[in-house]
């Protein structure tokens, strides 16, 4: 039972009918040879997917934000990363193949921005690979509910230990429980 969309019964299909030595096409262009390319599409790779969460209206920390980001985009830096999935069997290590690789995140987020006085603003936050961006938005208007939303694509993500994460960065203690 593949996908339903069906794209990696055709890349099986193509890959069976193609000669030996020839290029690998990937949407209509000869795919690069370079270590970074795999002959495995992402759709039967099941340790690649997508996890969003909403937070509510508790308002983050902005310096817990930060660290939280930084341990998740430069896990070879300083920072403690982020642990790995589970995977695998009951018993056995994570190795290097199970760690949390985040290649695109973005969101919205309600920050208790100490700066002005814990009123809580509105960021913004934009992320490829290592490179992230969190950026002061306008105002919450009056209509808005100011809450945090954030989507993360990458391999080897774990909801529940990603959600955890961020609940830490949660400004009042009681509201890191929701």
């Amino acid at each position: 039972a593949g996908p339903a969309c069906g794209e990696c019964e055709e890349e099986e299909e193509a890959e069976a009918g193609r000669e030996e030595g020839a290029p690998r096409v990937a949407q209509g262009r000869a795919a690069p040879t370079s270590p970074v390319s795999s002959p495995v599409s992402l759709h039967a790779d099941r340790r690649f997917g997508t996890v969003t969460l909403l937070l509510g209206r508790a308002p983050l920390r902005l310096p817990l934000l930060q660290g939280f980001l930084a341990s998740l985009f430069w896990p070879d830096d300083d920072a403690d990363p982020p642990p790995a999935a589970p995977h695998g069997t009951a018993g056995e290590a994570a190795g290097p193949a199970d760690a949390v690789e985040v290649y695109r995140a973005k969101g919205e987020l309600a920050v208790a921005d100490e700066e002005v006085g814990g009123v809580v603003a509105r960021y913004t936050l934009q992320a490829v690979h290592e490179t992230w961006e969190l950026e002061r938005g306008r105002p919450w208007g009056e209509e808005e509910v100011a809450e945090s939303r954030l989507v993360f694509i990458g391999r080897n993500l774990d909801e529940a230990t990603l959600r955890a994460m961020l609940l830490a960065c949660v400004a009042c203690e009681t509201e890191r429980r929701s």
